[in-house]
């Protein structure tokens, strides 16, 4: 493991994809956070997670794992973020917004120097251009600005848009499945320990 090889000293810090893009989708457990963030401490490097669908892994959570049937996608959301030191986020995907994003961090001290630096570099927050202006922002607000997520994003693990993903690619599958025409291939996912592994078997007839 990387924090404990050679390079260690390298590492600045640890982004955790939620879910997890290079295991096409599957959502990263509970279990597997909160080992990631205990070794991040261990070495003293801050875990930040990609919180992009971090909505959607929630609810695949409680879906998936048996610890976490009894909880809400909320409650589930609010453990994954107690376990980082910070978020980033695309807000157009889980946030339901046209376009935009935020960095969220615990640390105060860094948080003002990452504000200096945008300043510094992009303008000030809220300026032109920082909250899409000229790219669909709502006509019924000053210019620069657009509407903030909608519904707020302690709301979004609450919504039924994991629900709706899972039940449309499951009949879309179907659909292909039963055409006998489409080769398909079906993402089986196992835990094991550290890493999830994704097996791969033919479906199409």
């Amino acid at each position: 493991m990387a924090l404990r090889g050679p390079d260690a000293s390298r590492i600045a810090l640890v982004v955790m994809t939620l879910t997890d893009n290079g295991e096409a989708g599957q959502r990263v457990s509970m279990d597997h956070l909160a080992r990631t963030a205990s070794l991040c401490r261990e070495h003293s490097v801050p875990l930040f997670l990609d919180a992009a669908r971090f909505a959607e892994n929630a609810w695949l959570v409680t879906q998936h794992e048996a610890a976490c049937r009894d909880m809400s996608p909320r409650q589930v959301a609010e453990q994954a973020f107690r376990l980082a030191d910070g978020c980033l986020m695309s807000a157009k995907k889980d946030g339901i917004v046209h376009i935009g994003g935020f960095l969220g961090l615990r640390d105060h001290a860094l948080a003002e120097r990452c504000e200096l630096l945008l300043i510094a570099t992009e303008g000030f927050e809220g300026g032109p251009g920082r909250h899409g202006q000229g790219q669909g922002t709502d006509p019924g607000l000053p210019p620069g600005r657009t509407a903030p997520a909608a519904p707020p994003l302690p709301q979004q693990a609450g919504t039924g848009s994991g629900v709706s993903r899972v039940t449309s690619t499951k009949m879309r599958l179907s659909c292909l499945h039963h055409s006998g025409n489409v080769p398909l291939a079906a993402m089986l996912e196992t835990d094991t320990g550290s890493r999830k592994g994704v097996h791969r078997h033919p479906l199409g007839r």
